[in-house]
């Protein structure tokens, strides 16, 4: 239910509460501390951490590379809110899977903000990240999670296709 708040209000105002964002992560929590040990779920967030840092790194080398000065990208070029939702994402995923959602969420969140922005002829220049990857979320949760039984804390299924790549 959190989420659907936030993908509304993300896509209606560019633009998150942040009490939303605090119940996403004590939902999170809680969901993490019974599926896992402490531990390995601190584990998975460090390296989730790690791969999200670096993505943001990118960022700003890009924005930095462009304008040939140290541009402020939170805010103008990547919402805070959007940032705070990814980094509460670290711990709803294992290493893999975090890499593999995100990723893929980027690329769906391309895509689909290209079409609808050809559709409604420039409607909206910025993108509302945050709803999309709440969107994506929920879709791998109902459809991943409940109806395919996919655990998004295993790292088993993605590591056994890869090495059946090779074979």
């Amino acid at each position: 239910m959190i989420l659907v708040v936030i993908i509304y209000q993300d896509l209606k105002t560019r633009s998150i509460h942040g009490y939303l964002l605090l119940l996403f992560i004590i939902s999170i929590m809680i969901n993490g501390l019974y599926k896992l040990p402490v531990k390995q779920l601190f584990e998975y967030f460090l390296l989730n951490l790690g791969f999200m840092i670096l993505q943001l790194l990118g960022v700003f080398i890009y924005f930095f590379l462009k304008s040939k000065k140290i541009t402020v990208v939170v805010n103008r070029q990547l919402g805070l809110g959007d940032i705070i939702l990814i980094l509460i994402l670290c711990f709803s995923f294992s290493p893999l899977n975090y890499i593999l959602f995100i990723m893929i969420s980027l690329v769906l969140t391309l895509c689909l903000h290209s079409i609808f922005f050809l559709l409604r002829k420039g409607a909206h220049t910025t993108i509302p990240l945050a709803g999309y990857i709440s969107f994506f979320y929920v879709c791998l949760i109902i459809v991943g999670g409940e109806i395919a039984g996919y655990n998004i804390y295993s790292d088993i299924l993605i590591e056994n296709w890869m090495l059946n790549l090779y074979d």
